[in-house]
């Protein structure tokens, strides 16, 4: 089985994932036939990479919208001793 790397951060899963129930109910109530399908499908789409946390558009355009970790900051060195005041 082949895995796919996340690119896809939480916020834009939670976005991603209640644009697709907002195109399902939308499609359901205000839209028939192939609409409606097509209103099903996109928020299929939408919902299912939401969930998932991948989209293969943004990988091929090669982005990412997970915040990159930041390294550790290393401990505090203590203060060196000043030097002596030149003449």
């Amino acid at each position: 089985m082949m895995m796919f790397k996340m690119n896809e951060g939480a916020v834009d899963r939670l976005i991603r994932v209640l644009a697709g129930i907002v195109l399902l109910y939308t499609g359901y109530f205000y839209f028939a036939g192939a609409v409606r399908v097509v209103f099903y499908v996109l928020a299929f789409l939408i919902v299912a990479t939401g969930a998932v946390g991948y989209c293969g558009l943004y990988q091929l355009m090669g982005w990412s919208t997970i915040k990159a970790k930041q390294p550790a900051k290393p401990a505090a060195s203590p203060a060196a001793p000043p030097s002596a005041p030149q003449a």
